[in-house]
């Protein structure tokens, strides 16, 4: 998108576009015409170049929004871990939440666990 000297001392206006994935430039010419339509691709190259300046602040704004929100998705789960784990809850396996369970009787030296054995039997 440019206007040129050609050897014959003339300015002429080009424009290049891509058609197929390959770049194509097109000639548009002299006069006020090939003017005209320098002066609306310039326009129209300065609405993209704004566009692109408000997305960039949009996507800017969605960053620091998102750390804030990380930031008290934290600090929520840091309240809930410690609450439930002073009520006596623990995580399984980084998963869910299980209550803990009571201290258990030590286990017999015949590896049964806390279990009174019948009077006569031996196990």
């Amino acid at each position: 998108m440019s206007w040129e000297r050609r050897s014959r001392g003339g300015h002429y206006y080009t424009r290049t576009r891509r058609e197929n994935g390959r770049r194509v430039r097109e000639y548009i010419g002299t006069g006020p015409l090939a003017e005209a339509i320098a002066c609306i691709d310039e326009a129209e190259r300065a609405e993209r170049a704004d566009r692109a300046r408000e997305g960039q602040h949009r996507r800017e704004l969605m960053r620091s929004m998102d750390d804030m929100v990380q930031g008290v998705d934290s600090a929520v789960w840091e309240l809930m871990r410690d609450g439930l784990e002073s009520l006596g809850f623990r995580q399984h396996h980084g998963g869910e939440w299980r209550r803990r369970r009571p201290e258990q009787a030590p286990r017999a030296q015949d590896g049964r666990h806390g279990e009174a054995t019948p009077q006569g039997q031996e196990g």
